[in-house]
This record gives C-alpha cells, structure tokens and sequence, in this order.
C-alpha cells in the first residue's frame, strides 16, 4: 500500500524513498519464504525418520515397546526420536507406540476367534491389568466391551 501510495505521489526523493520501501518489502519476504523453506526441509527430514520409525513398530511392536529401543535401532536419542513424535504428530513416541499396540489389538479383537487374554499374550504383555489399563484408557472400553461392541 505504501509504495503504491507513494508510486502516485510526485514527492521530493520520490525514488529513494520507493527503493526502500522495495528493499523492506524483498526483507519481510525473505524472512516469511526462508523461515518456511527451512521448517519445510527440517518437517521432511522429520517425516522421513518418522516412516522408519512406524516401519520399525509394524515388525517389533509384539516385542519392543520401548521408546529407547526404537531410537536405538535409528541410529538417534530417544529424546531425538520423541522431538520428531511432537513435531510431525502432537504426541510423545510412547504415546506412538501404545495407539499402534491398541490398533492392533482392535483389529485382534474383532476379527480374531481367540481369547481377550491369548491376546494379550500374543501382543507381549505379561501384565494383562496393565494392558486393560491402557486399553480403557485410549478407548474408553474394555476388551470385552470392545469385543462385544464391535464383534
């Protein structure tokens, strides 16, 4: 608007004053487009090491539950990996980890003929009240509820 209002206007140093509001106009866009290219390329380099971590949680989440064990087998600190978690998804690494282990036991729950705790068993919990807990907890449900509900 200013250098549209002043490009109108015959004022003295019409020129200079024009340049300038140029030049301040190229600085609050370098500072708005290079802010962004470099969240972009931190969010890509993010991204990337989160689809290794859900890679790794398909094959080991029966076994490993561990946050550190994950950021190990990357290669990168636990607190590393749980930064990557907050930026790319809101939510720490072992929250990560338990909503993959709740998916799967939906899908068990449904569509699987064996028992509440041979599921358990199988998703590698040795504490079934620990894992009702944590069932109850992300679902609002019971297993059995659950089971029920949507079987």
């Amino acid at each position: 608007r200013e250098i549209f209002e002043e490009y109108n206007q015959n004022q003295l140093m019409k020129v200079y004053k024009l340049s300038s509001l140029i030049n301040l106009l190229y600085i609050e866009l370098s500072r708005i487009y290079l802010t962004k290219t470099i969240r972009d390329k931190q969010n890509l380099h993010y991204l990337t090491r989160l689809a290794e971590l859900e890679d790794l949680l398909d094959k080991n989440f029966k076994g490993i539950k561990s946050p550190n064990e994950y950021a190990k087998m990357m290669s990168i600190s636990e607190k590393h990996l749980n930064r990557i978690c907050k930026v790319c998804l809101n939510i720490t690494t072992s929250q990560f980890i338990a909503e993959r282990v709740v998916l799967e036991a939906k899908r068990m729950l449904v569509f699987s003929k064996e028992s509440v705790s041979e599921i358990i068993s199988e998703l590698g919990y040795t504490d079934s009240s620990y894992f009702f807990r944590l069932f109850k907890k992300k679902t609002t449900l019971t297993p059995l509820e659950f089971k029920k509900k949507f079987s």
